[in-house]
């Protein structure tokens, strides 16, 4: 019933015409070849994935945008669907399912954005898969400083925190969050992000996160650093759960080629979570991680909204002797 609706909404902006609607879509397909101790030995087709997106203008003040995807192991995903209100040319108030604006990876977490093929750690093991809530969201942006600010349904309790977003509240808090980005000119901007609410059942137990990240963008060099932290209250007197996650990721533009390298370290340490994990008194086995890899490879663009991209990931777990690197290649377009 759900998806119907956000598909009849997405029928009315199409009837709305041109004039008021600007439609724009895309398109990636990744092939992914691992060692014998990896998830993909053998070599495999995966990550297909088709979206479309919508925005535009239904009068001076008001704006939206919706986009929805389909991929090849889920039905059809709405990303974000969220109309605007205009106060002042600094100051937007927003409405509906929106990208909650955390840190920067996962606001640039699209095929045809980043340079990367596989999601980082830390956005694999740390962060719901393009996060987003629904709520309101006040932001603007003015001399170079960006804020944000909302309230939404939050995130629940699950195995883990990768898989802790629903587009329904579980218990009677919302959750609140914030970010704030400066730029310090020459291409330099540094932000800080901020998340935390209630998340299990009972409504007693807080989860928190933050984000610290820097962006530096020159001619032919792109320099992405980002730190994210996360706590989680656990009951009947266990550790707290506690998470941490670091991307360092280089680019470097040569005409059509963009080589690439990136340094991703993260660590996920809780007692009552992980795998069985079934409510409040049905504990899981435990998260136990540290992990590290390493990656390099090469973007090339052979025409205008197509990138092909050829990476291999090392693979390090602490404590483990594993033969699971994987070469990946990628072909995105948009469009």
């Amino acid at each position: 019933m759900r998806n119907r609706n956000y598909l009849i909404f997405l029928l009315l902006l199409v009837s709305a015409g041109p004039a008021l609607s600007q439609t724009g879509g895309y398109f990636s397909l990744d092939y992914n070849r691992g060692q014998e101790e990896s998830a993909v030995p053998e070599g495999m087709f995966l990550g297909l994935e088709a979206g479309i997106i919508f925005n535009g203008s239904l009068s001076e003040r008001f704006e939206y945008v919706s986009e929805f995807s389909i991929q090849a192991d889920s039905p059809l995903r709405v990303e974000q669907a969220v109309i605007g209100y205009r106060l002042a040319e600094a100051l937007i108030i927003k409405a509906g399912l929106f990208p909650v604006p955390f840190g920067e990876y996962n606001e640039m977490n699209r095929p045809f954005l980043t340079q990367l093929i596989n999601p980082p750690l830390h956005s694999a093991g740390l962060l719901p898969y393009r996060w987003r809530d629904m709520g309101l969201l006040v932001e603007g942006e003015t001399r170079g400083f960006y804020y944000a600010a909302y309230i939404g349904n939050g995130l629940g309790e699950a195995e883990n925190l990768n898989q802790s977003f629903g587009f329904v509240d579980n218990n009677k808090d919302k959750s609140r969050g914030g970010k704030v980005k400066l730029s310090l000119g020459s291409g330099l901007d540094v932000a800080y992000s901020t998340y935390w609410g209630k998340y299990d059942d009972q409504n007693t137990r807080q989860m928190r996160m933050s984000a610290l990240n820097a962006v530096w963008k020159a001619d032919f060099i792109y320099v992405l650093y980002e730190r994210i932290w996360a706590s989680l209250e656990n009951p009947m007197d266990i550790q707290d759960g506690e998470g941490k996650g670091d991307l360092v990721l280089v680019a470097v533009s040569l005409d059509s080629f963009q080589p690439f390298a990136s340094y991703q370290k993260m660590t996920y340490q809780d007692e009552f979570h992980g795998y069985g994990f079934n409510g409040e008194n049905i504990p899981g086995l435990g998260i136990s991680e540290d992990k590290t890899r390493w990656t390099a490879g090469v973007v090339y663009h052979p025409a205008h909204g197509v990138r092909l991209k050829i990476e291999y990931d090392w693979n390090l777990e602490e404590g483990l002797e594993l033969n699971d690197n994987i070469l990946c290649f990628q072909v995105a377009v948009v469009f």
